[in-house]
């Protein structure tokens, strides 16, 4: 099940966001405008990554890491619409049992975080007896029936 690779992934632990890999957003960031613009920036997009999607892989505690988490707020393009699809460890270790307990532990204590500091971002459970699909119809349906209700006319 596990392969012949063995445990990937033991002693993760996060690292420091640095301007290096701010730089490094600021200019992804910037061409995906470049891309909206030249695009004509109508219709919808779906994507099943965003800018965000490498943030848990960051501590940002320091000063400089919560200034350059700031600024990539700042410029990051906001999605109409953005899940965070998420599983306990123990069912990940299930999908992925060559993966360390510890990289999943990890990694959601910093996904919800992720979802504390991003504004819009809906948590969605993908445990096992959760009907995500329900959950994402629900916030679709509410958001078409938000946007319906702001660009009817108004009577007088």
């Amino acid at each position: 099940k596990g392969g012949s690779e063995g445990v990937r992934w033991t002693g993760f632990k996060r690292r420091p966001l640095t301007a290096r890999r701010t730089l490094g957003y600021l200019a992804r960031m910037g061409a995906f405008a470049v891309f909206r613009w030249r695009d004509g920036g109508t219709g919808y997009r779906v994507a099943d990554r965003y800018f965000y999607d490498n943030f848990p892989q960051f501590t940002m505690n320091g000063y400089r890491q919560r200034v350059y988490r700031r600024v990539l707020q700042w410029a990051m393009p906001r999605p109409d619409l953005a899940f965070l699809m998420m599983a306990s460890p123990a069912t990940l270790i299930e999908r992925r049992s060559n993966y360390s307990r510890e990289y999943f532990e990890e990694l959601e204590e910093a996904y919800r975080e992720l979802g504390d500091w991003c504004d819009g971002v809906v948590l969605v459970s993908t445990e096992p007896g959760q009907d995500a699909s329900r959950i994402l119809t629900d916030v679709v349906t509410q958001r078409a029936l938000r946007t319906a209700t702001a660009s009817a006319p108004r009577r007088r």
